[in-house]
């Protein structure tokens, strides 16, 4: 009886620690500075308004199966924009999925 209570105790965690939900951050502890702008971006603008921005990585969730995943801002390689967004990815299974969610759903203008 006690075995099967160990068990079932074991089995419950590992899928709390395959499948995970978490949000983005809006800090880089691993961070290697504030970078350059590419000079192919120099004075570019972006051609329309984007529905989507890494600005606020808060406002991201994400959901992963037998990995661990972060979602960092981060001013490391700016494009149009000062901040993007940087994904750290450490698979724990050959299989596995990572899916990013915005808060709230998108609409197409």
């Amino acid at each position: 009886m006690l075995k099967a209570i160990f068990l079932s105790i074991v089995f419950l965690l590992s899928i709390s620690l395959a499948n995970a939900q978490k949000r983005g951050v809006n800090n880089d502890p691993y961070s290697m500075g504030k970078g350059k702008r590419p000079y192919e971006m120099k004075g570019r603008k972006e051609p329309r308004k984007p529905l989507v921005t890494f600005e606020d990585c808060s406002r991201w969730i994400i959901e992963t199966k037998k990995a661990q995943v972060d979602l960092l801002r981060s001013e490391e390689q700016p494009l149009y924009r000062d901040y993007n967004g940087k994904l750290i990815f450490t698979p724990s299974a050959k299989k596995c999925e990572v899916t990013l969610k915005y808060v709230k759903p998108l609409t197409s203008p």
